[in-house]
């Protein structure tokens, strides 16, 4: 249901993009974009301008690697759980998983978090700066996406997702994860996916 991973420059704004629909066209995906007047931003820049914006300004400021692969941003993917009944559950399963980007990452890490409703599945975009502690400059902070999706991190987040879901009263007996957790244990240990 919900996916990590890190991107270049070049292809995060190419993510910035998609997620703000300012491509003309898409040919290989399954788009609506008539219906993409329902997206929804839930945080953060509102506009790709604002979030590219966002993106540069971290780039210069936030000391990191000279390197051209360097990874810059941070895309999470959420899907909506099929036993998502209404429009209610919607907003709250949406607004949850929002607060815990928020309460785990912190406010100023996220670029933006847009949701969408004009694909097949509907899903939430967030885009993360990859900023960690450091005591090898003077500002204290990198920008490391290697430092920042841990083991730990990916081992524990689905969990805490669902402790938080099932918190909601509403929302108790929705899956917020569709693996089974000792094959996503066994690949964090051998690298190996096997839920094929």
């Amino acid at each position: 249901m919900a996916n990590f991973q890190s991107y270049d420059r070049g292809t995060a704004i190419k993510i910035l993009r998609h997620d703000f629909r300012e491509n003309g066209t898409y040919r290989n995906e399954k788009v609506d974009l008539e219906r993409s007047n329902e997206n929804k931003v839930i945080y953060g820049a509102q506009t790709y301008r604002e979030a590219k914006e966002r993106l540069d300004w971290a780039l210069k400021e936030i000391p990191h690697a000279n390197r051209k692969d360097l990874q810059v941003t941070v895309n999470y993917v959420i899907t909506m759980p099929e036993t998502i009944l209404n429009e209610e559950q919607e907003r709250i399963f949406w607004e949850t998983a929002k607060q815990q980007l928020i309460d785990h990452f912190g406010k100023s890490r996220i670029i933006t978090i847009v949701v969408h409703n004009d694909e097949e599945k509907k899903h939430m975009h967030a885009v993360l700066l990859p900023v960690v502690k450091t005591d090898r400059n003077e500002k204290g902070l990198k920008i490391c996406s290697k430092e920042f999706l841990t083991r730990k991190l990916l081992k524990q987040w689905h969990s805490d997702l669902q402790q938080r879901i099932e918190k909601q009263e509403k929302l108790k007996w929705v899956k917020a994860y569709f693996y089974e957790k000792p094959k996503v244990e066994k690949w964090l240990q051998t690298g190996r996916d096997e839920r094929k």
